[in-house]
Formats: C-alpha cells, sequence, structure tokens
C-alpha cells in the first residue's frame, strides 16, 4: 500500500564524549604571607567565559578536594573520601591557598584532586590528581632544602626546584642561608653557579638588561628572628665594577653591602660612592661567582676574588678608601640604620643573608611559561667561609731573676674582629722547643690564658721554680673564629724555664693569744689559730675558683697565687657579729706577706668585707677594702659608691718582690699602714665594719688581686710599732727568733 513506505522512528540524542579531566595538576608548599599551598592547572579546553569588556566572567567551576587519609582514593561523591572542598571559578594556573581556605594541619600529609565542572551540560570531569600523588603541607619546619631556605616562593614536591610564580606583587623568590651570621663573624658566603643551572630560560627569553628593568640577582642582609622570619632589611648588596666601564668585569667584580634605600636595586643608576647597584648577567650560559664578606665596620680593607672559589685562601683583604667603608656590617650594631629601618636589637634577632631573585615576565612565550629556580645547585654553591683571622706574632718572654713567673710580650693582631689573644701553655721537663700544643685539643696543654682585644703582654705567675713552661697564642673572636698560632708550626712552641724566689728560711711559729686567724695557704685554706678549735673560719674557694699554690720565699712553704680569673677565697662566719663588733668598733690588726705581678691592675685587692652592689649607696652600709693604687699600699672605706673615704701610703712597694704588709686600725678611728716593719702612712677610717672576709678581690669582686698572698693573720688589738717589726722579722708580735 501507500502507506508501506512510511517508518515510524524516534530520534536520538547526540553523544557527547565525557568531560575530559584537568591537565597539569599540582599543588606546592611555599610561603608568601605565611606557610601557604600553590594549586596551579591548566585551563580546561572546555572552559566557557563571557567577555565584558575589562573583565571576563567565567562561567564554569572547578572543584579541590584534600585528604589526610593517604591509603583512599578521593571520590567526590563520597564525603566520607576527602576532608574538605575548595570551589572556585576562576581560570586555572595559578591560586594560592593559606589557612584561612586550607585549614592544613602542620606535620600531617594530604593528597589532592580536581574536578572541572562544566556549567552548561551540569557535569563533572573525570578525576584528575597531583603529579606528586603526596604532598608535604607547607609549613615553617619544611620550608629548607639542604642548607637554603625558601622564605619566599614555592618548592617543588621533589625538594629540587622552586616555582617561579608571583603570586603577590613584590613578593620575588627570596632564597636564605640557613645558618644565622653570628654577632662579630666575618664570613664569605661563596659560590659558584652557573646561570642557567640556576634558572631555566626559554629560548626566545632572556633576563632584562635595560635601563630600568627589575630583572636582577643581589642579596639581602636580614635581621629575623630565625631563618624563616620575614624579619627586617639592614641591607642589600652592590654589584661593583673596580674598572667602572659600562660593562663590568665580572672577574673583577664582587658583592658588597651598602647602606640602602628600600628601594630596588634593578637598574643601572650608580650611587654617590660610584658603586654599581646590581648584577645583570649578560648570558644565558655564563659563570658567575657569588662572593660576599660580611665584617665589621671599621675592617681597614675589602675582599677581592682570586682565584676559584674553594675556600678562604682564595681571597685577600686589600686596603680600602673611604669609598669603600660601606663594604661591611658589623651585625653586632644595635642601630644600624637603612633608609628608614633600624636594626632591631632584641635578644633573639640574628642575621641572616637571602638571595633575592628578582625579575620580569618581559618576553615570556605564554603566560603559562614557568621559570623554575634550581635549589639543589643553589645550595651546592652558596656555603658559608671563614675568612681567617690575623694571628698575633713575635710571641717571646722572659723569666727575671729570683721569680718564679714568665713575662710574655707578643705583638697584637691587628684584625679588628679579634675579642681574646689567648695564650696556651704547658709544663714539661724535656726542655726547650720540644712540645706541641694544639689549641682545639686540650689534652695537649696544661692551661688557657684569656687576654684582651688590646693585650701584648701578660706575667705567668705561680710557676714552679727552675721549670721548663711552653707556650703557642692566637686570636679569638666572640663567635669562635681564631687565627692561626703563633708560634708556627704547633711543634715549635715557644719555651722558657723559670727561675726560682730566693730562699728565706723556715716560718716561726706565733703564739700571740690575740692572734684570731691565720691562713698559712700551705696547699689549703685552712685556719690554722683555731680559736674556737673548729673550722669555724676556714675559707671557701668562690664556686669555679682554682687556687694555685705554689713555692714561697720560706722554706717548706707554699703561698696562695691568684691570677686574677680564678676567683677569690672566703668566710662568711668571719664578722662583727661573732666576735662582739671587733671590726666596727674596736681595735685590730691585719699582716699579710704578698707579692704582685707587675701588670696588675689598680686597686686589686688583698682583702674587703662586704659584699657590695655595683651601683648606688648599698643601703647605707659601710665596707671596706685594702687595695693597691699605683703600686701604692690603699685603704679604702665607701658606703657602695658614696662617701668614699681613702688613706693612700706615699711610699710604693718593691717591683717583682715579696714584702709585708701591716694594716692597723685603733678603737678611736686612728690607722697606720706599716711596709716591711716600717710605719709608711697614719690616718683616719672610722668605718670598718666586718660582714664576711674576703681574700684577693675587692668589694664588688670586679678587681682581684693578680699575684701571691701568704701568711695572712688577724690580730684582736692594734700592735705597736715594735710588735709590727717584730712581726715582721719574726712572724710574731713577740721577741725572739731571727729572720
Amino acid at each position: 500500500s501507500a502507506d508501506s513506505n512510511v517508518v515510524s522512528a524516534t530520534p536520538e540524542a547526540p553523544t557527547l564524549d565525557p568531560i575530559s579531566a584537568v591537565t597539569g595538576f599540582n599543588v606546592m608548599r611555599g610561603k608568601q604571607y605565611r606557610p601557604e599551598y600553590l594549586m596551579i592547572w591548566n585551563k580546561h579546553p572546555d572552559s566557557e567565559y563571557t567577555d565584558s569588556g575589562m573583565f571576563s566572567n567565567f562561567l564554569d567551576k572547578y572543584y579541590i578536594y584534600w585528604s589526610s587519609d593517604m591509603n583512599t582514593p578521593i571520590d567526590r561523591t563520597d564525603p566520607s573520601t576527602y576532608d574538605g572542598e575548595i570551589e572556585t571559578n576562576n581560570e586555572g594556573l595559578y591560586h594560592n591557598y593559606s589557612t584561612n581556605s586550607f585549614p592544613f594541619v602542620e606535620g600531617t600529609q594530604y593528597h589532592f584532586a580536581i574536578y572541572f565542572y562544566d556549567v552548561s551540560r551540569a557535569e563533572y570531569s573525570q578525576k584528575a590528581v597531583t603529579t606528586d600523588p603526596v604532598v608535604v603541607p607547607a609549613s615553617y619546619e619544611n620550608l629548607t632544602v639542604d642548607n637554603v631556605t625558601v622564605v619566599r616562593g614555592w618548592i617543588t614536591n621533589d625538594n629540587q626546584t622552586t616555582f617561579d610564580r608571583l603570586v603577590t606583587t613584590g613578593r620575588y623568590p627570596k632564597i636564605r642561608y640557613s645558618q644565622p651570621i653570628e654577632k662579630g663573624e666575618r664570613v664569605i658566603f661563596d659560590g659558584q653557579v652557573f646561570h642557567d643551572e640556576i634558572i631555566q630560560v626559554y629560548q626566545d627569553y632572556q633576563w632584562g638588561g635595560s635601563s630600568g628593568g627589575d630583572s636582577c640577582v643581589y642579596f639581602n642582609l636580614m635581621n629575623a628572628d630565625n631563618k624563616t622570619d620575614d624579619g627586617s632589611l639592614a641591607a642589600r648588596s652592590r654589584w661593583t665594577s673596580l674598572s667602572m666601564s659600562g660593562n663590568p668585569s665580572l672577574s673583577r667584580s664582587y658583592f658588597h653591602l651598602a647602606q640602602s634605600s628600600r628601594s630596588s636595586n634593578c637598574d643601572f643608576s650608580y650611587d654617590s660612592t660610584s658603586i654599581r647597584q646590581d648584577f645583570y648577567p649578560n648570558s644565558t650560559a655564563q659563570n658567575y661567582d657569588f662572593a660576599w664578606e660580611i665584617s665589621s665596620s671599621n675592617a681597614a680593607g675589602r675582599i677581592l676574588h682570586n682565584g676559584t672559589l674553594i675556600g678562604a685562601t682564595d681571597y685577600s683583604v686589600e686596603s680600602g678608601g673611604n669609598s669603600y667603608t660601606d663594604s661591611y656590617v658589623d651585625t653586632n650594631l644595635s642601630g644600624f640604620n637603612s633608609g628608614n629601618s633600624n636594626w632591631d636589637s632584641t635578644t633573639n634577632d640574628q642575621a641572616y643573608i637571602e638571595l633575592n631573585l628578582s625579575h620580569s615576565y618581559t618576553g615570556l612565550v605564554t603566560r603559562d611559561d614557568r621559570k623554575i629556580f634550581n635549589l639543589k645547585n643553589i645550595s651546592a654553591g652558596f656555603s658559608k667561609v671563614a675568612i681567617p683571622i690575623t694571628p698575633p706574632t713575635n710571641l717571646a718572654g722572659t723569666t727575671p731573676d729570683d721569680t718564679q713567673q714568665v713575662n710574655l710580650t707578643w705583638n697584637k693582631s691587628t684584625d679588628p674582629l679579634v675579642a681574646n689573644h689567648v695564650i696556651y701553655w704547658k709544663k714539661d721537663g724535656c726542655g726547650f722547643n720540644c712540645v706541641t700544643i694544639d689549641p682545639d685539643d686540650n689534652s695537649t696543654y696544661d692551661g688557657r690564658i684569656v687576654t684582651g682585644q688590646n693585650a701584648n703582654s701578660y706575667v705567668h705567675s705561680g710557676l714552679d721554680g727552675g721549670s721548663y713552661y711552653h707556650y703557642v697564642i692566637r686570636a679569638e673572636t666572640g663567635v669562635g673564629g681564631v687565627s692561626t698560632t703563633e708560634p708556627a708550626p704547633l711543634t715549635n712552641a715557644y719555651s722558657v724555664q723559670t727561675s726560682t724566689f730566693p730562699g728565706g728560711g723556715p716560718i716561726n711559729p706565733d703564739d700571740d693569744p690575740d692572734l684570731l686567724v691565720y691562713y698559712e695557704f700551705n696547699g689549703d685554706l685552712t685556719d690554722t689559730r683555731r680559736k674556737y678549735n673548729d673550722g669555724r673560719y676556714d675559707l671557701t674557694a668562690v664556686e669555679g675558683a682554682t687556687i694555685t699554690y705554689a713555692a714561697s720565699p720560706f722554706s717548706e712553704n707554699t703561698a696562695a697565687y691568684f691570677d686574677a680569673s680564678n676567683g677569690y677565697a672566703y668566710n662568711e662566719e668571719l664578722n662583727d657579729a661573732a666576735e662582739d663588733n671587733l671590726f666596727a668598733s674596736k681595735s685590730f690588726t691585719v699582716s699579710v706577706w704578698f707579692y704582685a705581678d707587675p701588670d696588675m691592675p689598680n686597686y686589686s685587692s688583698l682583702m674587703s668585707s662586704r659584699y657590695v652592689p655595683e651601683f648606688g649607696n648599698d643601703d647605707g652600709n659601710w665596707s671596706w677594702q685594702l687595695d693597691s693604687n699605683n703600686n701604692k699600699l690603699r685603704w679604702r672605706a665607701a658606703t657602695g659608691t658614696k662617701n668614699d673615704t681613702e688613706e693612700t701610703a706615699p711610699t710604693k712597694y718593691p717591683a717583682e718582690e715579696w714584702s709585708h704588709a701591716t694594716f692597723v686600725k685603733h678603737s678611736d678611728g686612728t690607722i697606720k699602714m706599716y711596709l716591711n716593719g716600717s710605719l709608711i702612712h697614719t690616718g683616719v677610717q672610722n668605718h670598718t665594719p666586718l660582714d664576711v672576709l674576703k681574700i684577693g678581690t675587692n668589694r664588688r669582686e670586679e678587681l682581684p688581686w693578680k699575684g701571691y698572698i701568704d701568711e695572712f693573720k688577724i690580730y684582736e688589738r692594734g700592735l705597736s710599732d715594735q710588735e709590727v717589726c717584730n712581726l715582721y722579722k719574726n712572724h710574731s708580735p713577740k721577741m725572739g727568733g731571727a729572720f
């Protein structure tokens, strides 16, 4: 029939391919203002947007999911498989997320998945996961790779490179050397890196080099609390051409610091000292040496590169003129000024060096081109090398007749970073030039003597007579920097043989009934008088002190040697409360044999009567001390630092000799001072209470005695002139015996 050719059919909807997964998805840890994630992906080919002129409105969306369950794949349809979701209708490329949008927990690992959502189809794409399935969470602790820390930028998950994306304006990649520069430390940041080894540069792109460009490499000196703290800028580097030609000769140029404004270093301008501000790579494959010194502000010289960068020996110090005074920064400064920024001198802050990798985007092939800075190569070429400290020279010594000391002298180091000259010594009977002393091996020496920055001599005393002593000296900084030893090599320690004190016969016994205490210093700190038949008045060495006992001028006897660094001896039981105000209102006598080293400072004290604070009037409490003022005996009393009353003898005691001193105080305030049995001064001291007996230091423990003290006695009466003479000659106020 006619209808037999009619076919009934229902049209089918066209078949659509599944939406493809997002490509190029990756998540990287890093830091901008805080630890953050950078999430990147390629623009999906099906994405749609409307163009409204200045802005484009994206119609489709992306959904990002994360989970800390590393064993369960993420499925957007099953909320149990993920911890959270981010919805964004922004295009791909670059997005950074902090704890505000992605509440990650430091120390926890996460994995991620992304879906594209086509609004017109109301359909999700297939899942895409990150190239690296395990992403270490962003945290302050894991921003360090080898010996460098990324304080700005993103670290790829293989820990090899930084992904260079300027998410925040002005936040160029900054790579900080992880070790701080200690106060007073002088170092070089030494490296050798090829330009094309640290950054991937596309064939048709090079770093900007035109005037006003912003592509350059420079260093920052940062004042920060720790290696990942942003800190504040103290100074920036300058790239200097010594020839000052239009194209700097890299083999003769060096980085240094100058006080800088906070503006960019990336231009061709010169500052007032004709110092180039920046470093423009002029080839994509050229060898660039990074060498930068941090030193004290008054250092006489600058560091120049002298060959291959393999250590401190590759650098020489040359004297510089006034135009180079800003080449050095003293990290010990509390008020260093850099433009409108001041150094923060809080105790937690330290100095760090960071490499700033600033660049422009001019010349990129497409917006998707990503320049990669190779962290491994930067780290390998970025090391801290200490510059050797200039050593002291010409160590020598003498041993005067009738002494048991060595008078050492040397030419001090001229290095401004030196904090101390340190002497290492050893006693050995092998003779001359037969001892090896290594300051870094304490088994090779017996003692260590620290002298000051400007010291060029020291009297080493308290020694055994007729013995061989061996010495080396070196300069040391406050943070562990050291010079080579003098003399060098180590097997050539300076040697000298000591003399001996002249013999003086034995000490006669003293059975005076008014003898209160008697410290013989015959190998210990015992009070041998024993007035109360016990040891209540024995002395104690202050904590950390080592009292040396060396031969005295008296036969079969030793004396106490105080070297000004080993503290003092004290007794807190002997005072006015225990002895019925003997010292405050009655008569008493102090007797002592002493020997002062020729380099002992003024006002070093044989004894003192109280612990006194550094400032103020000590609440009006009087105290006193028996000391030395320009090689003259002095009796000083005061209330703290106020109401000073002094009585000083007009006669100097003999240098480098044993002497006997007697100090007599009468109840009416009259005092008498005797030297070797003879009266040398009479005066008045009305305030002489005793709270504690301290031997070998002054009231504030700041000027200890340097020399010998022996046969220290206190009597409970004021001795007469004749009794003092007897005491000097016969070791007792009573007549009899012979000196």
